[in-house]
Parts: structure tokens; C-alpha cells; sequence
């Protein structure tokens, strides 16, 4: 999931995904890396810590610092604010995608796992018929 907002993100913001986590003052990265962290969490992909390292190796209280500055463009930049509300809906459209991906295999898994329960029923009672004769 990371990775999605990562490049979702990265897209919109005209970042290289090679380098968003890299350590640089370069506001625009700081910028999508924030928008990552920020959605990171609000999509609930980890713990402040977690998001941290997976979002370069940052600490807890980097990821809470962004997610009050990109709360505090939300507030008070209009422009930012209708951005970040376009990247919450695109995230969520792709989350769907994901999620619809991940019943589409559920069911192939208890498909085959229907399959194999029937063949090891068949041969089970082959095995029973075996030794009752």
C-alpha cells in the first residue's frame, strides 16, 4: 500500500520515486514525502514508527510532523487543500481496485482449496473401503 501512495503521489507532485526518501532540503521532495507520510497514516498502512522507516528511514515524530503541516494546508491553502482531496480520492479508488484484486484471489484460493478438500475426501473414503473389505 505504501508503495501505491508512493507512486500515486510521486506522479502528481513530478518526484522520482528514486528519490522522495532521500535526505535533501529540496522543498518539493519534502513536500511529497509529507503527502506520503501523511496518507501513509491516514490509510492506516502502519504505525507513526513504521511509516517512518518505511518512508526513509525517518522517525515516529517526523511522521507526525507531517502529518500537522499537511493538516495546516489543508486549513489554510485552498489550492493544497483541493490537491490533497484529489489524492485521498484517487488513493481510495485504487484501494478498491486492491481490495476487489484481493477478493478475486481469496476465491481462486477457496476454489482450489474446495478442490483439494474433495480429493481428499474421495481418497479417503477409497482408503475406507479398502480396509473394510
Amino acid at each position: 500500500m505504501i508503495e501505491k501512495i508512493t507512486k500515486i503521489i510521486c506522479e502528481g507532485e513530478y518526484v522520482s520515486e528514486k528519490v522522495v526518501f532521500n535526505k535533501t532540503r529540496e522543498i518539493k521532495i519534502i513536500y511529497a514525502r509529507q503527502l506520503i507520510q501523511y496518507f501513509c497514516y491516514e490509510f492506516q498502512t502502519g504505525t507513526y514508527k513504521y511509516i517512518g522507516e518505511q518512508t526513509g528511514g525517518k522517525n515516529h515524530a517526523t511522521v507526525i510532523h507531517s502529518r500537522k503541516v499537511i493538516k495546516n494546508y489543508i486549513d489554510t491553502d485552498k489550492v493544497k487543500a483541493e490537491k490533497i482531496n484529489l489524492y485521498r480520492k484517487k488513493i481510495k479508488e485504487n484501494l478498491i481496485i486492491t481490495h476487489e484484486q484481493g477478493l478475486e484471489v481469496i476465491n481462486k484460493l477457496i476454489d482450489r482449496l474446495e478442490k483439494e478438500m474433495n480429493l481428499a475426501k474421495k481418497k479417503l473414503s477409497e482408503y475406507q473401503n479398502i480396509y473394510q473389505n
